[in-house]
């Protein structure tokens, strides 16, 4: 987890026109761990955006490959109405395996956001 320089972020903020002429030139103990308690939740946030980000990149990943997958479908149905016995066997394989990818990583991305979630 990233640690935010506390000395710098009080230079900065005494530099502010609020702090300005106050009696104290430094911020007290307690204020400085709450700007470090702040800087830490910054962190956090943006680790968690990073992450939600990258899950919303897989998910986008895995709907292409299902549009994929549902346009080749499309095809051999086609194929099915022209009379080809042949398609036949290909749309229960495919079927079969629609339904196992479908499941297998939408039920992966859904555990790890949860942990993840679990772990803020």
């Amino acid at each position: 987890m990233m640690r935010v320089d506390w000395k710098s972020s009080v230079e900065m903020l005494s530099s502010l026109s609020i702090f300005r002429g106050h009696p104290s030139a430094e911020l007290s103990s307690k204020s400085q761990h709450q700007v470090e308690a702040v800087g830490t939740m910054l962190a956090t946030l943006q680790q968690f955006k990073d992450r939600v980000a990258r899950l919303g990149q897989e998910l986008y990943t895995h709907v292409e490959v299902l549009r994929r997958q549902v346009a080749t479908r499309e095809s051999v149905i086609t194929g099915l109405e022209a009379g080809k016995a042949e398609s036949a066997l290909k749309v229960t394989s495919l079927d079969e395996i629609v339904e196992h990818d479908q499941g297998s990583r939408s039920e992966q991305l859904g555990i790890e956001l949860e942990d993840f979630l679990q772990r803020l």
